[in-house]
């Protein structure tokens, strides 16, 4: 992200956070830090949000790439970057779902896709790199039945990548 796009962002931050911060010792009719924890926490949903965003276009650009046999470099280092910030916020929240508490219908959800998105990115950007090296591998997907700590079945895909 050029710094150029951060200044709406920033101002946006600054004509909220400024009435309050002048008032930093009056906290009848509202509380200072305020303004700053929701421009915050707004901030911090949409950077989330685009990184989930960019880690399904990364992984759909990859998929089409390696299932076209092309395996471009660009794919595969977008792949790679977005896999590890998807794998960061799915621990972030992962680490706020061990937490407990009224959240955990929020967090653990979050913290499953980003995880999901992260691996299945990382497992296309190493898979791109070996088919572009010819160095010899093995990838595969099945299907996966779990239970959760509540008993329900939990269904999903497992991916083994073996070979390197």
């Amino acid at each position: 992200m050029k710094p150029r796009h951060l200044v709406p962002f920033l101002l946006a931050a600054l004509l909220v956070a400024a009435p309050s911060t002048a008032r930093a010792n009056d906290c009848y009719d509202g509380c200072p830090g305020l303004g700053v924890a929701i421009v915050g926490g707004i901030l911090a949903l949409s950077a989330d949000a685009a990184v989930g965003t960019g880690g399904l276009i990364t992984l759909t650009g990859g998929a089409v790439d390696a299932g076209t046999h092309r395996y471009g470099q660009g794919w595969r280092v977008a792949n790679y970057v977005f896999g590890v910030l998807n794998l960061a916020h799915g621990l972030v929240w992962a680490g706020l779902s061990s937490m407990g508490g009224s959240y955990l219908v929020v967090t653990a959800p979050l913290a499953a896709t980003h995880l999901a998105i992260g691996g299945v990115d990382l497992a296309l950007a190493i898979s791109s790199g070996r088919h572009a090296s010819q160095m010899p591998y093995a990838l595969s997907v099945r299907p996966m039945a779990a239970r959760d700590s509540g008993g329900n079945a939990v269904p999903g895909i497992s991916v083994a990548l073996t070979g390197f």
